[in-house]
């Protein structure tokens, strides 16, 4: 790993675009920047970008910050995802074959074109099924877009609920999963799945906590009543003044700690 690297997690929100840059020491992680990018009038919907020459304009400034050496990940709404749960093949494909197969399978289950769709996957040996992501190819182009015209070099696009699992390591206990609010939602992630639940499912920190059936960590700086971790104390080497609204920033940094590609 190159300790020289920015590593950068960006995350459009609302109203604007959050951005974290960290750097690896051999102490432990570096903040190097932080930023919040107001957003230009319909250029985002729901965080899903409508207008990528909007957010290319906004970030212009901001991109002639960043080194030569960086890797940004780039969240994606989790909201705008379906996880789907398909039965593994019972002969042994080679990984492209799984691919084709896992494509193939899910939009025929979805009745949909597979070329309007956006594929992940990961194998589930317990269950012997592949556990598959799946976003509109379209609005995931659009992100692309941002990056290619802005050179940047991007290691992940990643749903922002899922990147929370990059805090898991820093909780007390292992069984635990992280939970953060949104303007409207719950993101949360646990070691085995991921997701975003709306406040009409779950209005509460106590009801999402019976929904998933796993321990909680709220992902908060500021004092609560539930366990919790404030994200910028993962971050050993960070220099004064801070966001205000620290906690808005949960899901740059945990993009940040999880973009590389080596």
């Amino acid at each position: 790993m190159s300790f020289r690297c920015w590593q950068v997690g960006l995350h459009i929100q609302h109203e604007r675009i959050v951005i974290v840059a960290l750097q690896r020491e051999r102490v432990g992680w570096s903040l190097r920047r932080w930023w919040s990018v107001p957003l230009p009038d319909g250029a985002v919907d729901r965080g899903i970008v409508i207008q990528p020459d909007g957010i290319v304009n906004v970030l212009r400034d901001w991109r002639c910050e960043l080194p030569l050496q960086h890797q940004v990940a780039m969240a994606f709404p989790a909201a705008r995802t379906l996880q789907k749960a398909i039965p593994r093949p019972a002969l042994t494909l080679r990984e492209r074959d799984s691919t084709q197969w896992v494509v193939s399978n899910t939009a025929k289950r979805m009745e949909m074109d597979a070329a309007a769709l956006c594929f992940d996957y990961t194998p589930d040996e317990t269950q012997r099924e592949y556990r598959v992501t799946v976003a509109q190819q379209r609005e995931v182009v659009a992100l692309q877009q941002v990056a290619q015209k802005l050179n940047l070099q991007v290691a992940a696009i990643t749903p922002d609920a899922s990147a929370l699992h990059y805090f898991l390591p820093y909780l007390d206990l292992p069984e635990q999963g992280v939970v953060w609010r949104d303007a409207d939602a719950w993101l949360w992630a646990t070691d085995k799945s991921w997701g975003a639940t709306g406040f009409s499912q779950a209005a509460t920190f106590d009801e999402l906590h019976s929904q998933v059936q796993q321990p909680l960590t709220l992902c908060t700086a500021q004092s609560a009543a539930q366990p919790h971790i404030d994200p910028w104390s993962i971050i050993v080497k960070r220099q004064p003044p801070l966001p205000p609204d620290g906690d808005a920033f949960a899901v740059a940094i945990a993009l940040a700690l999880g973009a590389h590609t080596w």
